[in-house]
């Protein structure tokens, strides 16, 4: 629970665009397509969709959400393992690059750890970063 309470405290901070408060987080996608046209409405008669689709494999979304300035990021990968997490918070320095430190919000994904940095960048680089 004390877990909770830091980050709702987290949130209640004033906007400092020296320490910006970043939600970070990422959904794995199913691509689809149909396998047959749907089918357009005419009067009288809404549009028609088959049930039956075809699997076009997945795409990972990897979103920074910056809630006190209402904007977001969203970055399509096609994974989301230790490589593409590392890439991302590098991309979120130099997007940040003003500020003195980024306040980062994580889930506890496998991949939301220093280690994950240190496999994929040099030591002082990943030590930066976290």
């Amino acid at each position: 629970m004390w877990r909770m309470e830091a980050v709702l405290d987290t949130y209640a901070l004033p906007y400092d665009a020296r320490r910006p408060v970043i939600c970070f987080d990422e959904k794995s996608y199913q691509m689809l397509d149909h396998v047959r046209d749907p089918l357009p409405p005419v009067p009288g008669i809404p549009a028609r969709v088959d049930h039956e689709y075809k699997r076009c494999g997945t795409v990972n979304f990897f979103v920074a959400f910056e809630p006190l300035m209402g904007q977001r990021t969203v970055t399509v990968t096609e994974r989301r393992g230790d490589a593409e997490f590392a890439e991302q918070l590098q991309a979120l320095d130099v997007r940040y690059a003003a500020a003195d430190r980024i306040v980062l919000v994580l889930d506890q994904l496998s991949t939301h750890s220093p280690a994950a940095l240190y496999q994929y960048l040099p030591a002082e680089e990943a030590r930066r970063l976290s």
